[in-house]
């Protein structure tokens, strides 16, 4: 079991879901109790779970990590028999403490206080309790019930103590239920919920974040790293603006070498693709977590040293780049992932993980993702695109739209010709990849076991002989070429011959009677298909083709037909899925669909007499 407790709240750290490695148990409390005096946030959180995993060694591990300014106090660990005698006691000397690493930062200065709990006896409880005080926050309180994966969270309280008139927001999800009462001195602010999270997240459901219930208190006067004001997006803006202030001056020598680069170019998109080419080749992204949570930039200096800095940083050293070459944009917050997140416009906070550079030109807006070596200038692509992002110019603050990808820009052409060598059968594929296919092939271009086992799992190979891989750097699609050996496609049945074609895998889905969370879909997916099978004369001749399939959904839609052409059976399949969000009350038209491709799939064989 890993409990975590993260002191520089944000919202992706405190929803992220922690592991355990219970297969049976139960949280029976998990009560959180926060007040705010004279500016110091004090954090107390108090853990029982019940423990009753008879088929293996039960062990768990308590981690909290830190600030290494902030005071942390174990006041409890136990591991208790069910009628609350201790069978064992653990103090603080029995914690671990080291860098916290474990959000893979290349170098991190949170610490983390770490206490590993056995017991081989079932049934019995674990018991924590553990406060934090801190003098720099984020968020007043950032709490979720569910934080345990496989484990039914029965009870779950938080307990927010405000002095009167402390000015704050909150920012929760849909249906939970919030109690405000006051008494003298304090508002008391009341959370009770429970939880059951599954053990395996489903297919399309939506971010965790609009699953889960949470509660985010955003007090206004902030005194994280500088003072701000956080009451308005404006002010929020102007929070990060303080913080990165001063940030984006260069050496003397960087800038001579940006006047060089652009210094035979008039057109200013020209100007950033050139300095966008320097970045990629000259940087590395690394994560690199320090001061203020993470959210302090460090400066364009850094990383013309050291060539190497985070989303922040790299991000910074690239408006640094633009700057001096005459050209501005906006260091853009958003909330990144390959699911989009619902973002409440109306209460500041920060809700975002990721930062990228928005450059308006000539009436366009430029975006640049400034982490990757491999995508090309101007692609957000699958991590960022089609949502909400707040853009922070040197004067102002406003949100912005990031483009969203159509079915063309995630269009995958794939032709694949089948031939016999002997007794094996020999496939030749080209593929023209796309959207979330091409961005992980963009990576793995130079990987040849990479690129190889793809191809092995879901391409229809059954060895691979030879990959060639054709891309240019701006553009958004790459072609693979690839000749290898398949599964054999023609099958005897008696005096007949079945040709099998080759499909497209249609994602699995969980039954209705089985899903729990409505249907996401952040962008569409598309697919094209052409499989050319060469038979011998005989054989061609006694091939009857299968009926053509068409099918049209709101949901999205699919053909698939065959014909005879030139001695070769020719078999198009074409599948697309439309972006967008259904409840779960339609969960079963969205499954159908999908059970009809398969059915289909399935179903259809070319039969040679």
């Amino acid at each position: 079991m890993n409990l975590t407790y993260v002191s520089r709240w944000s919202a992706t750290i405190f929803l992220s879901i922690i592991s355990i490695s219970f297969s049976l148990g139960q949280v029976l409390q998990d009560y959180t109790f926060i007040s705010i005096d004279g500016g110091v946030k004090t954090q107390r959180t108090s853990i029982k779970i019940l423990v009753n995993d008879v088929d293996s060694k039960s062990n768990g591990e308590l981690e909290v990590s830190l600030d290494p300014d902030s005071d942390f106090d174990l006041i409890q660990a136990e591991i208790q028999e069910l009628d609350g005698t201790t069978r064992k006691k653990y103090k603080s000397k029995d914690l671990e403490t080291s860098s916290d690493l474990s959000r893979a930062a290349f170098y991190d200065d949170d610490i983390v206080k770490r206490l590993r709990m056995y017991s081989d006896q079932v049934p019995y409880m674990l018991v924590f309790e553990y406060e934090v005080k801190l003098e720099s926050f984020v968020f007043a309180a950032a709490w979720s019930p569910c934080r345990y994966r496989n484990l039914q969270t029965l009870s779950a309280k938080l307990e927010v103590e405000l002095p009167i008139g402390y000015p704050h927001h909150i920012i929760s999800s849909d249906g939970i239920e919030i109690q405000r009462e006051t008494n003298e001195e304090n508002e008391v602010i009341t959370i009770r919920d429970g939880c059951t999270l599954s053990g395996a997240p489903e297919r399309f459901q939506p971010a965790m974040r609009d699953v889960i219930p949470y509660v985010l208190i955003q007090h206004h006067e902030m005194n994280y790293g500088v003072e701000a004001s956080c009451s308005t997006w404006d002010g929020f803006g102007e929070w990060i603006r303080r913080l990165n202030r001063d940030k984006y001056e260069l050496p003397e020598e960087e800038k001579k070498v940006v006047e060089k680069l652009t210094g035979g170019l008039s057109d200013p998109l020209e100007k950033a693709r050139k300095l966008y080419y320097y970045l990629q080749d000259e940087t590395t992204y690394v994560n690199v977590d320090v001061n203020f949570g993470g959210l302090e930039s460090y400066p364009a200096s850094y990383v013309t040293r050291n060539k190497f800095g985070d989303c922040k940083a790299l991000t910074t050293y690239m408006k640094a780049l633009l700057r001096h070459a005459g050209i501005e944009s906006a260091y853009t917050l958003v909330r990144s992932g390959d699911r989009i997140s619902g973002m409440d416009l109306d209460k500041p906070g920060q809700l975002f993980d990721h930062v990228i550079l928005s450059v308006p030109i000539d009436g366009d807006t430029i975006w640049l993702e400034n982490t990757s070596s491999k995508l090309p200038f101007n692609y957000l692509g699958t991590f960022t695109q089609g949502r909400k992002a707040l853009a922070i110019y040197d004067d102002t603050t406003m949100w912005v739209q990031t483009p969203m990808m159509g079915e063309q820009d995630v269009l995958n052409q794939i032709e694949l010709s089948y031939y016999r060598d002997g007794e094996n059968w020999i496939c030749q594929g080209a593929y023209v990849l796309r959207g979330d296919d091409f961005e992980h092939a963009r990576f793995a271009e130079n990987d040849r076991d990479e690129l190889e086992e793809q191809l092995i799992n879901h391409m229809a190979f059954q060895s691979v002989q030879s990959i060639d891989v054709v891309s240019d750097r701006d553009s958004s699609y790459l072609t693979l070429h690839a000749i290898g050996t398949s599964k054999p496609v023609l099958e005897d049945v008696g005096s007949f011959k079945l040709l099998h074609p080759i499909h497209f895998k249609a994602p699995k889905l969980e039954r209705p009677d089985s899903r729990s969370s409505a249907v996401h879909i952040p962008y569409p997916i598309a697919t094209s298909i052409r499989s050319q099978y060469t038979l011998s004369e005989v054989e061609f001749d006694r091939v009857t083709v299968a009926d053509k399939v068409d099918i049209n959904t709101t949901y999205g839609s699919y053909t698939l037909s065959s014909a005879k052409e030139d001695g070769k059976i020719v078999v198009d399949e074409s599948f697309t899925l439309h972006a967008g969000d259904y409840e779960l009350e339609e969960y079963n038209l969205f499954y159908e669909f999908f059970d009809s491709i398969r059915s289909h799939q399935r179903e259809f064989i070319v039969v040679i007499k």
